[in-house]
């Protein structure tokens, strides 16, 4: 139950405060939900079956490597840069400054 309470109380504190537009407060909220929920399993098993050994320890840890490559491999996808077909200074650059700066050359940005 103790761990229960700690989830719900980082999971709104995180979706209170944190930047939501930030992809890798996403993953970290995943991780831990999941890890959570495993948890939550094993004590579900013990308190239900009344058993003391819950999930086996195998599977928790496959579990465990299963979810930390998939957002392992989220977190390593890097998203192309936009560039802005009208601007010429975007052109050159990496990203678009359409997004940062409002200039007469820069007005329609098309993504």
């Amino acid at each position: 139950m103790g761990g229960l309470l700690i989830l719900i109380t980082l999971t709104v504190a995180t979706l209170l405060w944190a930047d939501l537009t930030n992809r890798y407060v996403w993953i970290v909220l995943g991780v831990t939900l999941t890890f959570g929920a495993v948890g939550f399993w094993d004590d579900f098993l013990k308190v239900t079956k009344r058993n003391p050994k819950g999930v086996p320890g195998k599977l928790k840890l496959a579990l465990s490597v299963v979810v930390a490559a998939r957002r392992r491999l989220a977190a390593s996808r890097r998203s192309r840069p936009r560039r802005c077909a009208t601007c010429w200074r975007c052109r050159s650059s990496r990203t678009c400054c359409c997004r940062w700066a409002s200039s007469a050359s820069c007005s329609s940005p098309s993504w």
